[in-house]
């Protein structure tokens, strides 16, 4: 019985749906993960493929711009986790936030597309719940990284670029290692001059569930440059 924060994050690893009416609308579900570091693009590739976006449930508070988000207290998320309603849930830091999908986040009997981070992936795939789930690491050209992330980090504490940049370290450092080489994920780089093959690739994938034609080489490129902007940052900002 989950009863507090800490609760939840030791069942977290363990935590599989078992709410009938959730499982069966979940395996209806073909779910597009699009997993990448903050400023890349993940948001505009997802709203490019005109698919239904899964929302998603939260402990924080509100913030400006949210979008498909719903807000529950400690308490309510608890209950849900304990008659097993969540698709999925994660706890960030000690004290929380707590985040998480129910069956109302997603369009049954339909293509859903996701940003998530690179374990939350992995989750879905073990949990084995979903009809399908097909993950589209998203990448950006150094150059117009670092103009994104300078306009991302303006204003803001020098610990949250640190955390911001920490995460970023190890999603490429997941995509470099799982994402690059196997012809079951998607790599993307996102540039306007790639959105229509952009485009036409992510929906053969999401079809197919694989990419026949992978550029390793230049994408292996890509991260590494991407890598190495992200300690010349660190440098910087810390």
């Amino acid at each position: 019985m989950i009863q507090s924060i800490e609760d939840a994050i030791a069942h977290e690893a363990l935590y599989k749906p078992s709410d009938p009416k959730t499982l069966q609308a979940l395996a209806t579900v073909t779910l597009a993960t699009f997993v990448g570091p903050t400023a890349v693009g993940k948001n505009f590739n997802m709203e490019m493929t005109g698919l239904p976006q899964a929302g998603t449930i939260t402990t924080r508070d509100p913030r400006e711009g949210d979008v498909n988000y719903r807000y529950f207290d400690d308490e309510a998320f608890f209950q849900k986790i304990n008659r097993g309603e969540f698709a999925q849930y994660g706890v960030y830091g000690p004290e929380g936030p707590m985040y998480a999908t129910d069956v109302k986040d997603y369009t049954p009997n339909a293509k859903n597309v996701m940003d998530t981070t690179y374990g939350g992936v992995e989750t879905l795939i073990d949990r084995g719940v979903f009809k399908a789930v097909r993950p589209i690491g998203v990448l950006a050209p150094v150059d117009l990284w670092e103009s994104r992330l300078e306009k991302r980090f303006a204003g803001q504490p020098a610990n949250k670029i640190a955390s911001r940049l920490t995460q970023a370290s190890e999603t490429l450092a997941a995509i470099q290692e799982s994402y690059v080489k196997p012809c079951d994920r998607l790599v993307i780089v996102s540039t306007e001059q790639n959105t229509q093959s952009n485009l036409e690739a992510i929906n053969t994938f999401i079809e197919t569930g694989y990419t026949v034609k992978k550029e390793t080489d230049s994408i292996t490129e890509i991260v590494e440059d991407m890598i190495e902007l992200l300690t010349k940052l660190k440098r910087k900002h810390t």
